[in-house]
């Protein structure tokens, strides 16, 4: 039996499943390779629960004869054997790495507990890293990572495409400069070859113990190129200013919504103490921020970009260092000195059909978009 009826625009997933749910040691590569063949971001598997898939940002739930009786058992095959222990023996209770399944490609996994019973979702890595022009963003970004040192942070909700954004930025820079370039992730996600850039990935968790201390000891390991996967902690924001201020070149990621919230993230979160020099730092280093929104198209096809550019320009680095960032939403208004409002960003992709007026006003902080 196929799954239950979902919205046209997952057709596609149907297509790539078997009638008949295949024997239970069997069911989860069917279900990983359906993910990969039909655009799957996710794929969520838990015990006594039947799998769900997300397409397009929309959910489609299958019946429980797809259900996996024995997650534990079944992981076995795709998940390294230390990290299911730990989980097994609820030495962790949430667990994220990256695996590589032969024939299939890369996905990102967390595993944990839902009322009591395992459970794993199965993030699908791109196999191939997008160049540049397909990702949607303006020229001007390019501009931005080609500096030889300063930061530029990518923020945007989970699944908003910035692990995305910032692999294919990174390989920008490792195709056109002999620049050696280091990346700290959790986990690693993209896979880069040096091309005439020099490529180190580090991993938190097997390769270093946390951002900061990778962040530390990278400073003494000569790179050019800092990307931090996540700027998740007071001390991993600081280290990361030092190293932009140092002549590094960072990029660092943010979960925020919007560019002046990102500014903001920052200040805040080094303590009051500490604003004021943060504040300089920014103020000094910032080269750029990419907020990005991941929005489902008009035509069912797929996701669209929708973005929002703010540069490090002269006004808007005194605002930050004057403390005045309640200012810098009307500086990114004015559309001037390379800026690139959300609400533009959304207006444009209606003008063009891409998305509908109610996903632009849904995604927008403006009420009379």
């Amino acid at each position: 039996m196929k799954p239950v009826p979902v919205p046209l625009t997952l057709r596609r997933l149907l297509e790539h499943l078997p009638d008949v749910p295949p024997p239970p040691g069997e069911t989860l590569p069917v279900l990983l390779r359906a993910a990969v063949q039909a655009g799957a971001s996710d794929l969520e598997v838990a015990d006594g629960a039947p799998p769900m898939f997300k397409v397009n940002g929309e959910i489609a739930t299958l019946t429980d004869e797809w259900t996996i009786p024995n997650l534990l058992e079944a992981l076995g095959e795709a998940v390294p054997r230390d990290a299911l222990e730990e989980v097994a023996n609820r030495r962790l209770l949430d667990e994220d790495l990256s695996v590589a399944v032969p024939g299939l490609g890369r996905f990102r996994v967390n595993l944990y507990y839902r009322m009591g019973a395992l459970a794993a979702v199965f993030r699908v890595v791109p196999s191939k890293i997008p160049p540049f022009e397909e990702l949607g963003l303006p020229k001007e970004v390019l501009h931005m990572v080609e500096a030889r040192s300063g930061l530029i942070l990518v923020t945007g909700a989970t699944a908003s495409g910035k692990s995305t954004t910032q692999a294919a930025l990174i390989d920008h820079i490792n195709a056109r400069f002999p620049r050696k370039i280091l990346t700290i992730e959790d986990p690693i996600e993209y896979l880069h070859r040096n091309k005439r850039g020099y490529v180190v990935q580090r991993e938190v968790g097997s390769d270093t113990r946390s951002f900061h201390e990778a962040l530390r000891s990278g400073m003494r390991q000569a790179p050019d190129v800092i990307m931090v996967g996540e700027l998740r902690d007071p001390e991993t924001i600081a280290l990361t200013l030092t190293a932009a201020e140092t002549g590094h070149l960072v990029m660092g990621t943010l979960h925020t919504s919007g560019a002046v919230g990102a500014v903001s993230r920052i200040v805040d979160a080094v303590g009051e103490g500490l604003q004021a020099q943060a504040r300089t730092q920014l103020s000094e280093q910032l080269i750029g921020v990419i907020s990005q929104q991941l929005l489902p198209r008009r035509d069912g096809q797929g996701l669209a970009l929708a973005y929002e550019i703010m540069r490090g320009t002269k006004a808007v680095r005194s605002k930050i260092r004057d403390g005045q960032l309640h200012q810098l939403a009307a500086e990114l208004d004015s559309s001037s000195d390379g800026h690139h409002s959300m609400s533009a960003s959304l207006k444009r992709l209606v003008a063009e059909g891409t998305i509908s007026e109610s996903v632009a006003r849904a995604a927008s902080r403006q009420r009379d978009l």
